[in-house]
Order: C-alpha cells, then structure tokens, then sequence
C-alpha cells in the first residue's frame, strides 16, 4: 500500500530521462527539498505536463515508492505570467533556484526557507527586481547558518564604526585593520553593508548600489561554494 503525500512546491530544476520522464527538483512547503519522478511526464497527453516546468507554484501530490517518490498529481497555483514573459525577472528567479539547489541539501522541512522562497517570487513578480533576490540570498545565507558578521570584528569582536570597512568572506565578515587577514579581503564602503543589515531586517530600499551588492553577494556565495 502506498500512502500518497500533498504538499505545495515551486519546481526549482529539472532533468529529462527516456523517451518522455522527468526527473523534477521541487523545494516544498512541508518537505524541503525533493526529487519527484514523473512518469511520461513529457507527453502532450500528460495530465503532470502542465505543471512540471519551473518557476511555478504547484499543488502536488506524490507517493512513495521503494527507491524514489513518484509525481501522481499536479495543479498550477501561480504560473507568475509577468516573470515568466521577462527575461530579466527569469534570469532572478533563476538565481533563486541555482542558489536554493546547491545550498539545499537534503530533505528537511523549513518554514523559514519557505517563507523566503515563496515571497521572494512574489515580490519579482510585483516588480521589486534584483531588491528581492539579495533579501532572499542574505536571508537564506543567515537561516542556513552561513550568515555574516556586519556589527563586530569577526577576530577581535571590536565594535566597528568606519566609513571604510574590511570585509572577508573567509573570515565570516568585517575585520578591523589590526586583525585584517593575508586572504581575499577587501574594503567596502560602509553603505552596502548598511543595505545587506537593512535586507536582513526586512526594510524596504529604494536606493540599492547595484554593482556593489552584486559583486559582494557573489564573493560570499563563491565561498560557500568552495
């Protein structure tokens, strides 16, 4: 007897096997992180077909069975029509789902993660572009455990109150001069790191140094990466 699960999900990756199966990677409301089979899935005939692209919020339901969880039920939520006919919001959305795929590694439900998920879409759909990606990165970063140290030396735990701070991914965060470490350290101007305190509190920002946030962001996630 197999039991049959329903939860929400937003299809986060996705991999064609045969003739017409696909493998989907969905991060789930009550699961986390799953891969979900979807047999014949690719056929125009499918019942699955419509909800097996990503970038959408689906209800699904799935059984389980003896080596991997089979997809037997998909409804379409929210397809995000605008984000889906801009390139510009995909590209962000894209990102969203690389970083959850790589950061997310088993199957372990998370409220938090997918509060942030599911918002983080919402609000690139309404059109708060790349402001929405980087709350979502720096936010999933701190309940990952990955977040960094902006108030304190990460050495000396000296308070810092430069215009001009010392940031390294290495070391978790800002350092002070005196225990400024031999790596990939580099100075950043005190206003990004007010924006990355500002996205962690959830305040809204209607100026953002765009270059800077995403070279930042990038560095720390190259870290992460290893």
């Amino acid at each position: 007897m197999f039991f049959r699960f329903r939860t929400k999900g937003i299809v986060i990756g996705k991999k064609d096997q045969g003739e017409a199966d696909r493998v989907l990677v969905v991060y789930t409301e009550g699961f986390g992180k799953i891969k979900l089979f979807g047999k014949s899935i690719r056929r125009e005939s499918s019942k699955l077909r419509s909800g097996s692209e990503p970038f959408a919020l689906i209800e699904l339901e799935f059984i389980e069975g003896r080596s991997k969880k089979i997809l037997t039920d998909v409804r379409v939520i929210d397809h995000y029509p605008k984000t889906n006919s801009d390139l510009e919001k995909i590209t962000l959305v894209g990102r969203i789902a690389d970083d959850l795929d790589f950061l997310i590694k088993g199957e372990e439900r998370d409220s938090k993660v997918w509060g942030l998920v599911q918002s983080s879409f919402d609000m690139i759909e309404a059109g708060k572009g790349s402001f929405a990606y980087h709350r979502f990165f720096w936010n999933l970063m701190t309940v990952l455990g990955y977040g960094p140290e902006l108030y304190n030396c990460t050495q000396c735990r000296g308070l810092l109150n430069s215009t001009k701070l010392i940031f390294s991914p290495e070391e978790g965060g800002l350092v002070c001069a005196s225990c400024r470490p031999k790596n990939s350290a580099f100075l950043i101007d005190q206003g990004i790191i007010k924006v990355i305190r500002a996205l962690l509190r959830d305040d809204e920002l209607k100026v953002i140094d765009e270059d800077s946030l995403w070279d930042i962001s990038r560095r720390y996630l190259s870290l992460v990466r290893g």
